[in-house]
């Protein structure tokens, strides 16, 4: 369990700082406002969907049907919130099953590279535009003698998933990323085996062994390539930003 209204009290803080207005809708119909998406996980009981939460109207249909009038803070919390276990009640449930709601999109699929890659194409409807992808993963390493049985099977499922979705998205885009017309980089941060999945009481040895990541050298020139390639684009060299 965690303490899910100091999640939202933090992230209505930060709304609040960014806009002076906690109560913001992230539906933003102006020609000149930035289109932002996110990807999350509609929970019903006995099934979970995908959903994408957008700031821009849109005519692709996929996923359920959402509120048009979310708020910002509302799909801050939908994207990193994870999910909560209600009890059996009144005989309806044999067992514990995961709160209706909006919940981080790990619970249905850890990577969702393949979903932000066609959100894109269709948002921007790409001909000539070189694009970007940057991938962050959530880290890698457990050690499940401190963790419940449970919840160390579904973390190392939920890590095998993401990493497959990374070497399916490479294989079926190997031409375009060969051509150049697509750069997609991965970053994950290993070693995390001594990390609690209490996260936020180890936020300095994360920190610690994300700038040991960072300072190798192969990841430190696939990060400097990777800024190089985002400057390229958004300073007009390579085409249109996006």
């Amino acid at each position: 369990m965690y303490d899910a209204q100091g999640v939202e009290d933090a992230i209505k803080t930060v709304v609040t700082a960014e806009l002076s207005d906690v109560d913001v809708r992230l539906y933003d119909p102006r020609e000149d406002c930035a289109d932002a998406f996110a990807i999350t996980t509609q929970v019903k009981i006995g099934f979970t969907k995908a959903a994408v939460l957008r700031s821009y109207h849109t005519r692709r249909i996929a996923g359920p049907e959402l509120d048009d009038n979310i708020l910002v803070w509302q799909a801050m919390k939908a994207a990193v919130l994870a999910p909560r276990y209600a009890c059996p009640e009144n005989g309806k449930t044999l067992r514990s099953v995961i709160e209706p709601g909006l919940v981080d999109y790990g619970t249905t699929k850890n990577n969702p590279v393949s979903d932000a890659y066609y959100e894109c194409r269709k948002l921007y409807k790409y001909t000539g535009d070189k694009m970007v992808i940057v991938s962050i993963g959530t880290g890698s390493g457990l050690n499940p003698d401190r963790e419940s049985e449970e919840m160390a099977k579904s973390v190392f499922k939920r890590n095998g998933d993401a990493e497959q979705q990374c070497l399916e998205f490479q294989r079926d885009h190997e031409g375009l990323i060969k051509s150049g017309w697509l750069k997609y980089f991965r970053f994950n941060v290993p070693n995390l085996d001594d990390t609690p999945l209490e996260e936020w009481c180890a936020e300095e040895p994360i920190r610690d062994k994300t700038t040991a990541y960072l300072a190798s050298p192969d990841t430190g020139r696939s990060f400097h390539q990777c800024v190089d390639d985002i400057t390229a684009i958004l300073t007009g060299i390579q085409g249109q930003a996006r």
